[in-house]
């Protein structure tokens, strides 16, 4: 498996990244929103992590972006929403946004890993 992660804040993004490679994934990361975008479009991945915000482009503008892409493998990669907010207006609109689904950080390894399962099946 093959993830991409997008988490502006490094302490998060190297914490994930961890936790990733312990659970045997593969990943790359983007530090904002037009990063992750531009490796979407270089690199085949089998799930996005995606924190909604980030600078220079926010989480839902990539999201729709990246459903956007012609490219049917591309608009068709699971993206899963990482946030801090546990609002149930923030939670409800990430839904309605089109994200395959929300981890709320912080979290633990295991509810990654369950997640990481959930998503192979896509593969």
């Amino acid at each position: 498996m093959n993830v991409l992660l997008a988490e502006d804040t490094e302490f998060n993004a190297i914490l994930i990244q961890q936790m990733l490679k312990q659970c045997g994934v593969e990943s790359q990361l983007a530090k904002n929103g037009l990063e992750c975008l531009n490796l979407v479009q270089k690199g085949k991945f089998d799930l996005i992590l995606m924190d909604i915000e980030m600078p220079l482009m926010n989480g839902y503008e990539a999201l729709e972006r990246i459903r956007n892409f012609p490219d049917s493998k591309i608009n068709k990669t699971p993206v899963v929403a990482l946030t801090a907010h546990s609002e149930e207006e923030v939670l409800e609109k990430i839904k309605t946004k089109g994200f395959n689904d929300i981890l709320q950080k912080p979290f633990q390894k295991i509810a990654l890993e369950n997640l990481l399962k959930l998503f192979e099946s896509y593969q």
